[in-house]
């Protein structure tokens, strides 16, 4: 037995003239067996390896080319929650003689703003075509020639 008893976790407190027993370690490496995988088991004081996926890679970049085609599939690295699509070197919404053409969506699965719609880790996109009606909002995700970016969550 030590001469000074426990420590903070329960260990044994060993002094130089002590005389330790091999059950005292075993006792104290039992101990710290415990501690430590209830400790690392603990998913609310640690991340899951998913849960740092997510952090890590929240956020996923790419783009593409418009077709100018009035629908068009885009084939996404994974099936995100969320995503931001747009044209690049456009503003989100430009103002035409009596419409608008929409150059911006988000969309989830469970919808969005028009243009876009979401499908696993399938992304839709609308283009307009011909002249749109008066008042009216012209989808412009695939304009033929048109970069576009889009912006994946996680």
């Amino acid at each position: 037995m030590p001469t000074e008893q426990k420590t903070s976790l329960g260990l044994n407190r060993w002094q130089g003239t002590d005389k330790p027993a091999r059950a005292d370690f075993v006792a104290d490496n039992e101990t710290l067996d415990s501690l430590l995988a209830e400790h690392f088991g603990d998913t609310q004081a640690h991340l899951s390896a998913e849960d740092r996926l997510l952090l890590g890679n929240a956020a996923t970049v790419g783009t593409y080319n418009g077709n100018g085609a009035e629908s068009r599939s885009i084939t996404l690295p994974f099936a995100p929650t969320a995503v931001l699509v747009f044209q690049m070197d456009a503003p989100p919404i430009e103002s035409h003689t009596g419409y608008y053409r929409v150059n911006f969506a988000i969309v989830t699965e469970e919808g969005g703003t028009q243009g876009a719609s979401l499908s696993g880790t399938t992304l839709t996109v609308q283009q307009a075509q011909g002249t749109p009606a008066a008042d009216s909002m012209a989808n412009s995700l695939n304009q033929a020639g048109g970069g576009y970016g889009y912006l994946l969550f996680r």
